[in-house]
């Protein structure tokens, strides 16, 4: 440092000394030097810092009561202000509880309105013929029996209005004979030969619709809104899907039909089909089944169908409603077309499903699965790569001639009432009546008591044993016995996630005056084109279930969710933590 400088501090201390023996007020200016430190001077000490008591610390909280409890000075005060902090937490905690619990098992909301639509989409109409099965009598007049018989049971079709028929009017033997020609003559493709079967001697579209009118008269061709579709009820004549759209008020929002009949002097059963005793009978036998559905329903229910016969009029009032559920795959299905598409129907709905994944699906028929060859017809495009036999289909249906039955005790015994004979010592050594005493022997039969010489009446039961068959079970007892097995199959099967539905109501009168013999008409209109909307709607979102908890604990300990992290970070700055 030079001379001069330090002769100039001296001077301004000097200064500063006789201003401040002064009592000047004049402001003074201070110089500092500071000398350049040195690099192997020592750090400074560090301070140590005093630990917080927990008093300190909870009383910085900002949650409600706590810190009127840690400094009130009378013991009284602050007994009063720890209950209301215990109690006030406590009901934040419970309240915080039902609030998280509405997050994770409350259902959503459902919201209804009323919507009205200017153009409105009609069902889907189903068209059978249980009875005939749309089999033109004139031209099957050479068609056989057991020929008919052996493609019906040989696609695994079983007619459910009419089961006697199998008991009492086939030979079951005949019909395996002629299986095996129709599985040689079309190279073991019983769907072709259904094919060719109504191709030849099925009625056609005209023969079965007179007229159809869409928008109370606009006519329009009957054959471009019905399509032929099988079921599993046999064939039908479905409307296809958006074929029929309503618009226009009310008044015009319907589509009207008719169905033709033959002349009564005219209508024939086919020969190979039970015949009518009378005229009641030959009505039946006329009628067609007429079902609303709001897909293709190729399941084997009746329940929304009704009959309808010569000069008859129905009146068909529909509602429409639209639901919409949220996309969530334990509830709907959300792309039935996609990753749940059914492997034999066309259409997705869960009563279709039901019956494909509980029986279609799981047949095993004398030691092997196979696939009933109907689904072919069901599907078009698909090929089934193991077809059941008439073998497995008669399994199936617990379908047999009589003369396979096993007779019994019993049976034997009123037999032998009736001849001079003991049918047990004749049958004795060529089988069993009692297979669980003698497991050497095969069971006696019908076909056994054919060899026994009978004579009178006991020939005549002998007789009508051999010539009958059993009954057998649809296809509906079938599912029924598999549901207890298969649950699963059944709760797997769940509804689409958007959907139409219709409700309707139907009056139903004979109008000889207004329908002239032999026809029918079915008329369908929309009583409102007001649509009912159920639309399933989700629960608050997490940012808003943050909200609702920062608002609880508002609401109980008037503090926001900053105030309880800063409570949290107190405690751990309590616990020694320095944070």
């Amino acid at each position: 440092m030079s001379s001069a400088q330090v002769a100039k501090m001296k001077e301004n201390s000097i200064t500063k000394k006789n201003n401040i023996a002064k009592g000047a007020s004049a402001p003074v200016i201070l110089s500092t030097i500071t000398a350049p430190s040195s690099p192997s001077s020592p750090p400074p000490p560090s301070i140590p810092v005093r630990k917080k008591t927990w008093t300190e610390v909870m009383s910085q909280t900002s949650i409600q009561a706590i810190p009127e409890a840690i400094n009130s000075k009378r013991p009284s005060k602050r007994r009063i202000w720890i209950a209301v902090a215990i109690i006030s937490n406590v009901c934040c905690v419970i309240h915080l509880y039902f609030l998280l619990q509405t997050f994770i098992v409350s259902p959503n909301a459902v919201s209804i309105s009323i919507e009205r639509r200017s153009q409105l989409t009609m069902p889907r109409i189903h068209v059978c013929q249980p009875t005939s099965r749309f089999i033109d009598t004139n031209l099957a007049a050479n068609v056989s029996a057991a020929y008919y018989y052996a493609i019906e049971l040989g696609l695994g079709l079983i007619r459910s209005d009419e089961p006697l028929q199998y008991k009492y009017r086939m030979d079951l033997a005949e019909v395996e004979r002629e299986y095996e020609n129709i599985m040689r003559t079309f190279k073991g493709n019983i769907a072709a030969a259904h094919l060719d079967l109504y191709d030849k001697y099925g009625m056609k579209c005209e023969a079965i619709f007179q007229n159809c009118r869409i928008l109370y008269e606009h006519q329009v061709n009957c054959c471009d809104i019905f399509e032929p579709v099988y079921t599993l009820n046999g064939l039908c004549w479905v409307s296809k899907k958006g074929s029929i759209v309503v618009s226009g008020p009310e008044s015009l929002a319907s589509f009207r039909f008719r169905l033709k009949f033959p002349k009564y002097s005219d209508f024939k059963i086919p020969h190979f089909l039970p015949q009518p005793e009378n005229s009641d009978d030959i009505y039946s036998a006329m009628s067609y089944f007429v079902g609303i559905a709001d897909f293709l329903d190729q399941s084997p229910r009746w329940n929304d169908k009704f009959i309808v016969g010569p000069q008859e009029w129905f009146e068909i009032k529909l509602t429409q409603t639209q639901i919409t559920w949220l996309d969530n795959s334990d509830v709907c299905v959300n792309d039935p077309d996609n990753e749940r598409t059914l492997r034999f129907f066309q259409d997705y709905d869960s009563t279709n499903c039901a019956v494909e994944r509980l029986m279609l699906r799981n047949l095993s028929l004398l030691n092997s699965s196979c696939e009933l060859p109907l689904v072919e017809l069901m599907k078009p495009g698909y090929t089934t790569d193991k077809p059941c036999s008439l073998s497995q289909i008669l399994k199936l249906y617990n379908y047999y001639r009589m003369e396979d039955q096993p007779i019994t005790e019993e049976v034997a015994n009123v037999l032998s009432d009736l001849v001079n004979f003991s049918i047990p010592e004749s049958l004795a050594g060529q089988c069993s009546l009692t297979p669980q005493k003698n497991l050497t022997l095969s069971r006696c039969t019908v076909r056994h008591l054919k060899q026994l010489n009978f004579t009178g009446e006991a020939l005549d039961i002998v007789d009508s044993l051999d010539k009958a068959n059993s009954v057998p079970q649809s296809i509906l007892s079938i599912m029924a016995k598999l549901q207890a097995e298969c649950q699963p199959c059944v709760d797997s099967c769940l509804p689409s996630c958007e959907s139409t539905q219709h409700t309707f109501s139907k009056e139903w009168r004979t109008d000889r005056r207004r329908i002239p013999l032999p026809e029918s008409e079915i008329f369908l209109f929309y009583s409102t084109k007001n649509v009912q909307v159920i639309e399933e709607q989700p629960r608050q979102s997490i940012s808003e279930y943050i909200a609702m908890i920062g608002g609880n604990f508002g609401v109980w300990n008037g503090a926001s969710l900053i105030s309880f992290f800063h409570f949290f970070a107190l405690v751990m700055i309590g616990m020694g933590f320095n944070i």
